[in-house]
């Protein structure tokens, strides 16, 4: 909200070097700056090939949940609905590092140096939540996707 009021989603926060605060509602990516000016990083993304993740309505995609931000400014955001890790550039750049195979997807992010790691999980339509997998993924800054550590509750 760019008067301040209250906001009306709020799926992830992150903050910035630079004392920036971002956020994510389900379409948008919104930064607040130390000053406290509102922006918009990206908003009304639409992602080709963009398979709804079962348990999440195909309206909210790309549902934005979980995001980090690099050193330079570079956002990381899951596109939970989506199933998948968006970059987002200074100049507004949209693209696609990662792709999760249904019905996995990615819910949090974070930056380690050079690396993303990804928190996913194994979304099914039930509301058991103890059906709902979670998985650790890292992307190299090579492009190499590495399992890190799978829970298995079955």
């Amino acid at each position: 909200n760019t008067e301040g009021g209250p906001l009306r989603w709020l799926n992830g926060m992150a903050t910035a070097p630079d004392g920036s605060v971002y956020y994510t509602e389900n379409r948008a990516v919104r930064r607040i700056t130390p000053e406290g000016k509102l922006t918009i990083v990206a908003e009304n993304v639409t992602l080709s090939g963009c398979d709804s993740v079962p348990g999440i309505g195909a309206d909210l995609a790309p549902y934005f949940r979980g995001l980090d931000v690099d050193a330079q400014g570079t956002v990381y955001v899951a596109a939970t609905g989506c199933g998948a890790v968006l970059k987002i550039t200074a100049d507004k750049k949209v693209t696609t590092v990662l792709r999760a195979s249904r019905p996995w997807s990615p819910t949090g992010v974070a930056v380690s140096g050079d690396d993303l790691y990804v928190l996913e999980y194994f979304h099914t339509a039930s509301d058991n939540r103890r059906e709902w997998l979670p998985r650790i993924r890292k992307l190299t800054s090579d492009g190499r996707v590495v399992t890190v550590a799978t829970i298995n509750r079955r």
